[in-house]
């Protein structure tokens, strides 16, 4: 990829699937900043200004929900994409997500494929030329 990396802030309280999201976007020449609950990634999202943010609904602190709200809630972080990356399938929790303001959303196990072509949409990280 020319140019700057990607900014990706993962939010999950597992560190292994912090981990594993950074491992299905390594190719792509991401730079990551990570947060293991809702409070730290609107710190985060503030402090770090990523250009998308993969977060999980159910955390400790403060759920991902109410994180996406409180950083759609800022100025300076309101136009951050926002995926949701969570084990909830039910058409509540997506709904909720979409009220909420994130941009997408992705049921776990996560593919590489659709993590990547999501991403890619949201960020136009596919118009840099990342492979």
């Amino acid at each position: 990829m020319n140019g700057p990396a990607l900014r990706v802030l993962v939010v999950d309280d597992s560190l292994l699937q912090q981990r594993y999201l950074q491992e299905l976007l390594a190719g792509s020449g991401c730079d990551f900043i990570t947060a293991d609950n809702g409070e730290a990634a609107v710190a985060a999202a503030r402090a770090g200004m990523p250009d998308i943010i993969l977060m999980d609904i159910e955390m400790p602190v403060m759920d991902g929900l109410e994180a996406a709200q409180r950083i759609r809630d800022c100025a300076e972080t309101a136009d951050i994409p926002i995926v949701m990356v969570t084990s909830r399938a039910e058409a509540e929790f997506m709904e909720s997500a979409f009220v909420g303001g994130c941009n997408d959303y992705i049921t776990k196990p996560v593919h590489q494929d659709e993590l990547i072509a999501k991403v890619a949409a949201l960020t136009g990280l596919a118009n840099e030329g990342a492979a």
